[in-house]
């Protein structure tokens, strides 16, 4: 059986005190004692949210870093815990500076792993981030 430390651990990141929520002109003592819990059911919908937009955000930077040239692809298909296959794609370039990057663009489900389907899922890829195929060397 879990003890108390344990479940108020897990509690803390599902729940959030109603002093927490109550008006700042509310005396301390007076939120203590109102001290019951309230569920915040739309926290995991709110993580995806802000990991969407920072992924929306670095996506953008590459893409400007990239600055519409030419650029090669390295490919990693494997799958994960769940037995569903995921391809990592990654995008090298030589920078304005001269150097070498690597950034990876995106993990993209894949329903087989045959060369036709792999070739389909890195062209839509591309395609949704306005990337011609003839611009990749290598």
């Amino acid at each position: 059986m879990a003890s108390s430390s344990q479940r108020s651990v897990k509690n803390y990141f599902t729940k959030v005190p109603k002093s927490s929520v109550a008006s700042s002109s509310q005396p301390n003592q007076e939120a203590n004692a109102n001290h019951s819990e309230v569920p915040l059911p739309y926290s995991p919908m709110i993580q995806k949210d802000i990991v969407s937009a920072c992924k929306i955000e670095t996506i953008k930077a590459i893409l400007e870093e990239l600055n519409g040239d030419y650029f090669s692809l390295l490919v990693d298909e494997s799958f994960d815990v769940s037995r569903k296959e995921q391809m990592a794609i990654v995008l090298r370039y030589i920078d304005r500076n001269g150097f070498v990057m690597e950034r990876l663009l995106d993990i993209v489900h894949v329903l087989d792993t045959s060369a036709l389907s792999l070739k389909r899922a890195i062209i839509n890829l591309l395609a949704q981030h306005s990337l011609s195929l003839s611009y990749v060397r290598g």
